[in-house]
């Protein structure tokens, strides 16, 4: 029934999608959310058109989509395949590579660019640092082309809008272009000013590795996790961050107007003065400053090697901050100043005791909440657009390698006619469209059957070396025992490192699918936190129910009991009053029988 498609050859995914784009209300999310979870725990066969579906979900939508167990099977079982593994392996290998060759070419380029101009002979870094050069090109323009397969592949599913909002896409971007410009920059050797080239570049060195953190958050989950983390305590740092902002203006504001115009600023701005005059960067000295220079002759040294802090309002605000960071320095450079004693003291109270004991409390339960909460979501979802991409670009290399088989404008007839001619259902249909005409079979799980794979198998042959004596039925005192210890000993320094060396040269294509999947498949997210006080409140909701019809229940046994024991009362006094009855009813025989008897004897 999941796999089944109407007319127009749309899997239920699909329906739903159209209709939770329009659901504004909470009522209707909600039950959107509970169809996509029921629909999913039916396990819907993993087809190229149901990853398209789950990517066409709105984002509310989406987030409870990638967090199922079924999705996530599916994309651990789609991303340890060949070519996802080796366009991550080529990912990692080029961004390194790039890192590495831009450092030694920029680091190469500033000696000439600063120092290799004026000398004689000049420092040949032009033609002996190109090679360097020359590979962050080809790191950049592997890049390049990247990010245009990406792009491409992206508006043939009709997601162009999703890789214009992605920040991570104009991040790639604006490597891309800082990288190209300065390699030719590099190549040119004049080109651009010599401190803005430095600045150029030392920008484009962080962006690099920026770009590594993305890599590795689009890779490993748990690292997606820490990151999302920190970069939600950020946000949540906001408010914080102001009022720590604005207490330290506050702070460098005071101790600068308590050291304005005082002896020992004047001295420390007339020593600054002279520095500028002695290396040329300023013509003479102020007049005051060459009557304190000559009066404080003696303290000329000392105030030299240690200026004093508060006498600008940039060197006030830096030491404030470098105090919030625990660098005190020497308290008695207060001494002079009885307010600047007191705004230490407080300054050492709020800033150094107070703020940074509140900033360990919101950091920890910030943490704590987005812990395998958004940032799990968000991995998932940037997984889901990377395999989906390498599906459709794999489905157009088939389609170019095979263009008879089914071609790109007669989908849908190719499609009629599977299901007409061989008797298949929409989905298997789909799927052999999807596959650009290979159709994969399915399991009863909705996953594709698992194909007989020889390296796979010459994997688990290898390590079956390593199945204990008794289990492999040999006496440490036979000749099988000692060549199959060789054997061990050839495996594990020889035959293993060699079978990873080569898989890690060919990015992973020769790799055993073990491998693959010890490297790239992630831990199944256990429910979010949203999830779990959803489950927690609907499971209270059942006790209260139960609650409920258990006070109901006792009420009428209650009522019940009640009946019966008025009933019970009843009879015991009808008992009682009967047998009452009876002894007043014997009293007055006996008593006539008495009677009888004493006129008897009277009568004798």
């Amino acid at each position: 029934m999941v796999n089944m498609r109407d007319e127009e050859m749309n899997l239920p995914l699909n329906i739903l999608a159209t209709v939770a784009k329009e659901s504004k209300l909470q009522t209707g999310r909600n039950n959107a959310a509970e169809c996509i979870k029921l629909y999913l725990d039916k396990q819907p066969q993993a087809t190229g058109d149901f990853l398209l579906g789950v990517q066409s979900l709105p984002e509310w939508l989406r987030d409870h989509a990638v967090v199922h167990t079924h999705v996530q099977e599916i994309l651990n079982l789609k991303i340890v395949k060949r070519f996802p593994t080796s366009i991550l392996m080529i990912d990692i290998f080029m961004l390194l590579l790039t890192i590495i060759c831009f450092e030694l070419s920029t680091q190469a380029h500033i000696d000439y660019r600063f120092y290799g101009r004026d000398q004689d002979p000049v420092i040949p870094v032009k033609t002996s640092n190109n090679v360097f050069v020359h590979f962050s090109i080809v790191g950049g323009s592997y890049f390049l082309v990247r990010e245009f397969i990406q792009m491409l592949s992206l508006a043939n599913m009709g997601l162009f809008n999703s890789w214009m909002l992605d920040v991570s896409n104009w991040l790639d971007g604006l490597m891309i272009g800082l990288v190209l410009y300065y390699a030719v920059a590099m190549l040119d050797g004049e080109m651009g000013n010599d401190d803005s080239f430095r600045l150029g570049v030392a920008i484009t060195k962080g962006i690099l590795w920026s770009a590594v953190i993305s890599f590795l958050k689009s890779t490993l989950v748990d690292f997606a996790v820490f990151v999302g983390g920190v970069f939600y305590v950020v946000r949540r740092l906001a408010a914080f961050l102001l009022a720590l902002g604005v207490i330290l203006l506050a702070f460098a504001q005071m101790f600068l107007i308590i050291y304005k115009r005082t002896d020992i600023c004047d001295l420390t701005v007339c020593i600054q003065q002279q520095q500028e005059v002695d290396q040329g960067t300023r013509n003479v000295l102020d007049r005051v400053c060459k009557i304190v220079l000559n009066t404080h002759a003696s303290t000329l040294e000392t105030c030299a090697l240690d200026p004093f802090p508060h006498c600008t309002f940039t060197d006030s605000l830096l030491k404030v901050y470098t105090m919030l960071m625990g660098e005190m320095g020497d308290e008695t450079r207060y001494d002079t100043e009885p307010v600047a004693q007191f705004l230490y003291v407080a300054y050492a109270f709020l800033i150094v005791i107070l703020l940074s004991n509140v900033l360990i409390a919101i950091v920890t339960d910030s943490y704590g909440v987005i812990k395998n909460e958004r940032a799990a979501m968000v991995f998932w979802s940037n997984r889901l657009d990377f395999v989906a991409e390498m599906d459709a670009i794999s489905s157009y290399r088939r389609r170019l390698i095979n263009p008879n088989k089914i071609s790109l404008g007669g989908e849908a007839d190719a499609l009629n006619q599977s299901q007409t001619s061989a008797g298949t259902s929409g989905a298997a249909a789909a799927a052999a469209t999807a596959g650009g005409g290979v159709e994969e079979d399915y399991d009863e799980d909705g996953m594709p059957k698992k194909r007989w794979e020889p390296v796979s198998d010459a994997w688990k042959n290898l390590f079956s070396l390593f199945e204990s004596r008794e289990e492999l039925g040999v006496s440490i005192w036979e000749f099988d025992f000692w060549l199959l210890m060789f054997f061990r000993l050839l495996a594990v320094f020889v035959l293993v490192p060699l079978w990873l060396a080569v898989g890690l040269v060919t990015a992973g294509w020769l790799w055993p699918p073990q491998v693959r999947q010890f490297l790239f498949v992630q831990r199944k997210t256990a429910m979010s936190r949203a999830e779990m006080a959803k489950m927690v409140s609907k499971q209270i909701d059942e006790l209260k129910d139960e609650l409920k019809g258990l006070r109901f229940e006792l009420r009428g046994d209650v009522k019940t009991d009640r009946t019966d024991l008025i009933a019970m009362k009843t009879q015991i006094d009808t008992v009682q009053s009967s047998f009452i009855n009876d002894m007043d009813s014997i009293r007055e025989i006996m008593t006539t029988l008495l009677e009888m008897t004493r006129e008897q004897a009277r009568g004798r």
